[in-house]
């Protein structure tokens, strides 16, 4: 599935709207063999994303196929496509994240037939509350009002960080490493270098969400992506 580049905004009905990340298209299998990484153009990176791989075979089902890219974002929670090969050594940065939009098969059933709202569920329930896993971000129900309310937002800065952010979940197994090697007495440099990495700016942590949710979801200027239901 490929987007199409449209010169305005639009609403369908029956369609489905989502943010775009800027990355690289990833198919992700998991079977008896383990965790693989598949791009679009049949090229195997799994040993690319190996912190990636570890976190998609943790997944309980012993056998899924996702559809996805791999992004990494910056400390804006901004995507970008160019860090992916090489990340500037002084810009912080996440670590690679793999974001979902569809999931094909689990344990053995094929799920193309169903309906893409069943997808999105059964994808929720797989990958819900992971740290480096997440569904793509479900917008507004109305295509034009998630591009009107997209552009409204485009000069805001959010004032109140959500409970749960996926940047609290990248930050958060750095800081336990530090407890425990403090715990132990050893010096911590490596695991506060890593976690300047990845923690954003005071006020910006809310713009990226780990659960889609129309009226609490759209925080920063994305483009749009829209799906047939």
């Amino acid at each position: 599935m490929h987007p199409t580049l449209l010169l305005r905004p639009f609403h369908h009905d029956g369609w489905v709207y989502e943010e775009k990340v800027d990355g690289y298209r990833m198919v992700a299998y998991k079977d008896e063999d383990g965790v693989r990484f598949i791009s679009r153009n049949g090229r195997d990176h799994t040993r690319r994303f190996p912190e990636l791989v570890k976190a998609l075979g943790r997944l309980k089902a012993k056998t899924f196929t996702l559809d996805g890219e791999v992004a990494v974002f910056d400390n804006g929670l901004i995507s970008r496509f160019e860090w992916l090969r090489a990340k500037p050594k002084d810009e912080p940065a996440t670590l690679p994240v793999y974001i979902a939009f569809d999931i094909l098969e689990l344990a053995g059933r094929d799920l193309r037939d169903q309906p893409l709202k069943e997808r999105r569920r059964v994808l929720e329930r797989l990958v819900w509350h992971h740290s480096m896993i997440f569904p793509a971000r479900r917008l507004a129900d109305d295509g034009l009002k998630a591009w009107l309310r997209k552009e409204e937002l485009r000069a805001t800065t959010p004032l109140t960080p959500p409970p749960f952010s996926w940047i609290d979940h990248l930050i958060r197994p750095l800081q336990k490493r530090r407890r425990d090697r403090q715990a132990e007495g050893l010096g911590g440099a490596a695991v506060e270098k890593q976690l300047e990495r990845v923690r954003p700016p005071h006020g910006k942590v809310s713009r990226l969400r780990a659960v889609a949710d129309p009226d609490d979801v759209l925080r920063r200027p994305f483009p749009l992506l829209a799906l047939a239901a």
